[in-house]
């Protein structure tokens, strides 16, 4: 488990053996073709194509600037898929052999089931222009692609600022009953866990369903019922939340320690078209031009990327979260934990 109190450089370096002790593979082991060998490649390639679930005119901005990185890039196309149909849709589609979408964005342990099934390739992340380290390029099979982290949104019409939450413990406080909400999917507490431990986050788990929030299908439609004055407040996305504060909503945002951040991955499909354009693509993600594109596009930064808005923003704050390593070894542990904690919020 991983917390960040202080300097992040030299978190990292002291995480340098996190991914061997987890007994998974290293970019350095990896003999993989160079920079110019994947571009002569992926010239001959039809293009990319790319399933996920941002906004449609969000992943179009991205994908016409990766294809200005990269000009000879010949097509691009986004596929909306939703986050919960994405692995099974891949699963099925490149057990048939294909083709699927060339790369995917998606939990560490969900590619890591996706690498043990044959269905991913690998890449050098070095040789590609990544800054490599051992949280940012854990495998040579996925990559950080960016961050999720978690935040506090009130709204300011109905959450006075001597009421603002300054702890989570405020978020949970009784006066809050019937007027706060909650994603339906309970990661935020398993996200806790590095910094509070299993039964600090099972207790807070307690308290917020004590309170019978309101379940929401997804992060952004949470953050619009704070901003529509719905919910008086929420624990969310803090993209989601940027999203209502740049909309002009009465509202608030709140970050607060610890900072649950999870880390989605990035990964190259076995069965897409496109094998080599999708290398460079994801990639490109883990650099700081690619990051910071991605970032002003979806909301959503990259953390363990130099000059991103969310490197700042949480600059000084202690930070939660499992490293990639961390998440596959326990990953069965977690999804369990995941799901008693859903249940616990519908009041199961």
């Amino acid at each position: 488990m991983a917390v960040i109190r202080r300097d992040r450089r030299r978190f990292l370096r002291l995480l340098g053996g996190s991914a061997l002790s987890a007994g998974i593979a290293t970019p350095s082991r990896v003999n993989a073709a160079s920079r110019e060998a994947v571009i002569e490649a992926a010239k001959a390639e039809s293009g990319l194509v790319w399933y996920d679930h941002y906004d449609s005119g969000a992943a179009e901005g991205i994908l016409k600037n990766f294809q200005k990185a990269y000009p000879f890039v010949k097509k691009v196309e986004f596929v909306d898929v939703p986050s919960a149909q994405k692995t099974a849709k891949v699963m099925q589609e490149s057990m048939a052999g294909g083709p699927t979408t060339d790369v995917l964005l998606h939990g560490a342990a969900v590619t890591q089931s996706l690498y043990d099934r044959g269905l991913l390739l690998e890449a050098d992340w070095s040789a590609l222009g990544v800054a490599a380290s051992p949280v940012l390029t854990p495998t040579p099979y996925m990559i950080v692609a960016t961050t999720a982290p978690y935040a506090a949104l009130c709204n300011t019409k109905l959450v006075n600022d001597a009421d603002m939450p300054r702890t989570w413990n405020d978020m949970t406080d009784p006066k809050w009953k019937g007027r706060t909400g909650h994603w339906l999917r309970a990661a935020f507490f398993v996200d806790m866990i590095p910094a509070v431990g299993e039964d600090g986050a099972r207790d807070f788990a307690d308290r917020l369903a004590a309170l019978q929030p309101r379940l929401f299908d997804g992060q952004f439609p949470l953050a619009e019922a704070v901003g529509s004055g719905e919910i008086a407040l929420a624990i969310t996305a803090y993209d989601s939340a940027v999203r209502m504060v740049e909309k002009g909503a009465p509202v608030k945002l709140v970050i607060i320690d610890p900072v649950p951040v999870p880390l989605i991955t990035g990964s190259v499909l076995k069965y897409g078209k496109n094998p080599n354009t999708a290398r460079l693509f994801v990639a490109w993600l883990g650099t700081p031009e690619g990051a910071i594109l991605f970032e002003d596009m979806t909301k959503r930064g990259n953390y363990f990327v130099d000059g991103t808005k969310i490197s700042k923003v949480l600059k000084g704050h202690t930070l939660s979260f499992f490293t990639a390593a961390q998440s596959i070894a326990q990953a069965a542990k977690l999804n369990a934990l995941e799901a008693g904690f859903s249940r616990k919020l519908a009041g199961r």
